[in-house]
């Protein structure tokens, strides 16, 4: 073996042995922010990594962050991170940053007052979880696993390639509309005030519905592929067999105090009573 030859084997190893010395694998930092500052809405932009709302019964906003480097080196645990600031609308406004290169995630577990009035999110890719919390929620998810506890008066879902399980649980009147694709709503309605107001559409998306027996409610459902299982037989009912499949109907002695809409195109639907059951979702 020639002197080039060998030159060029050890500072092929010393570049190795140099890179495998600085690259690691799950590195983990935790911060915690806290907001005391009384404010009327938070707005949480997520690229990647699970949120978990809960809400409590302090004044103020506590978020614990987790960053999450899977693969790369330490140096890159610089180049992401989570912004916090406040808008002239009294929002407290939450961003993650990370670049497209790195294998990072960051998950977050945010604390507000029962009664904050308002919680946006937008998620890219990551779980979220919000339960008790009492105001409205506006949730855009492109992939994920989802449970939501919804006690609220308002409701946004527009969810791509996610899996939603959905305890509604209204107490005041309620607005709930959920947009689907390529994905799955499981649902159940355990409390329904007057004027509940449910919608959900879904192109290629299933969606099941477990609602309560003590529920009086009117349903319109329909699908373009004629799959609709409906476990119950509600009064006045009426089923349309043409290009697409509907059925509608009434339930209870005030059937107009919750309205159920569900259109699928290209999914399932899937819907059927239950017994009482109280806030946890446990039968009593």
């Amino acid at each position: 073996m020639n002197t080039k030859i060998r030159v060029a084997i050890l500072l092929l190893t010393s570049l190795l042995v140099g890179c495998s010395n600085h690259n690691t694998a799950n590195i983990e930092k935790t911060i915690k922010y806290r907001e005391r500052n009384a404010v009327s809405s938070v707005s949480l932009d997520n690229i990647k990594g699970n949120v978990h709302v809960i809400g409590w019964g302090e004044d103020f906003i506590e978020i614990n962050t987790n960053k999450k480097l899977m693969f790369g080196l330490q140096s890159d645990m610089n180049l992401f991170d989570t912004v916090f600031f406040r808008d002239n609308s009294n929002e407290l406004i939450i961003r993650t940053k990370i670049p497209a290169r790195l294998n990072a995630r960051i998950d977050m577990t945010i604390y507000v007052p029962f009664v904050l009035p308002e919680i946006s999110i937008r998620q890219e890719s990551g779980n979220i979880t919000v339960e008790k919390y009492l105001g409205d929620l506006n949730i855009v998810s492109e992939s994920g696993n989802h449970h939501i506890s919804f006690m609220g008066q308002m409701l946004r879902m527009n969810c791509h390639k996610s899996h939603v399980d959905l305890d509604i649980l209204s107490y005041r009147p309620a607005d709930i509309v959920l947009i689907g694709d390529d994905g799955e709503y499981n649902m159940r309605m355990i409390k329904a005030a007057e004027q509940t107001y449910l919608d959900v559409s879904g192109q290629q998306t299933n969606v099941n519905l477990n609602i309560s027996e003590n529920i009086s409610h009117t349903l319109f459902l329909k699908s373009s592929e004629k799959r609709i299982h409906l476990r119950y037989k509600p009064d006045d009912m009426q089923i349309f067999n043409g290009t697409n499949m509907a059925i509608s109907g009434t339930v209870g002695d005030n059937p107009q105090n919750c309205v159920i809409d569900i259109n699928a195109v290209g999914g399932r639907i899937q819907m059927q009573r239950m017994k009482n059951t109280n806030r946890s979702g446990d039968v009593n």
